[in-house]
């Protein structure tokens, strides 16, 4: 089960096409953030894993508003850094969630 959440465009740096980046939730144990690539925004493949955790990994203190799921992420690029704001445990009834990433090159070309 996913759900389609978010979607940054960009340009590949070397041939200059149009490239997508689709941030969406998976469920499988718990909710997770996962993100999908493509170049005509019609087919989508699903980026390499990180791992079990998604892109976003929990918050390592037990307990914390995260610890059991990631959810609903809205990313947005910022100059050269991603910012994704999401929810936590019980889709945002503990708290919300920030986190910051480096945006790989291909998002840093300007449209």
């Amino acid at each position: 089960c996913i759900r389609a959440l978010d979607l940054l465009e960009s340009l590949d740096e070397v041939d200059g096409k149009r490239h997508y980046t689709m941030w969406v939730n998976t469920f499988g144990t718990a909710y997770r953030v996962h993100h999908l690539h493509s170049w005509d925004g019609i087919n989508w493949q699903w980026a390499p894993r990180i791992g079990p955790d998604g892109e976003l990994p929990p918050s390592t203190t037990e307990g914390a508003f995260d610890n059991h799921q990631r959810s609903y992420p809205v990313v947005v690029r910022h100059g050269d850094e991603l910012r994704c704001w999401f929810t936590g445990n019980g889709f945002g009834t503990t708290g919300m969630g920030y986190a910051t990433a480096h945006a790989p090159a291909r998002m840093l070309a300007g449209l």
